[in-house]
């Protein structure tokens, strides 16, 4: 199958993620505006599909690649 991962998500729930990640491997994790701007910078790569939001937490976030180049990002050698 070769389309975009569906995956819809907001960003304070990006946020909350990565907090949690961080916690477990014992490393700091970025502010919300770092955050933000890396979103950011991915949104202008295409890699990430911004849908804006007046509250910049509300974002919404949608990976722009294809379910095959994920699946072999992910696979272990």
């Amino acid at each position: 199958m070769d389309f975009v991962v569906s995956l819809r998500i907001l960003g304070f729930q990006v946020f909350v993620q990565h907090q949690a990640l961080c916690r477990v491997e014992g490393l700091q994790p970025v502010s919300v505006s770092e955050g933000l701007a890396v979103c950011q910078r991915l949104g202008s790569c295409r890699l990430l599909l911004l849908e804006g939001s007046r509250l910049d937490l509300f974002l919404r976030i949608r990976l722009n690649v294809s379910q095959d180049d994920v699946l072999y990002a992910l696979k272990a050698d």
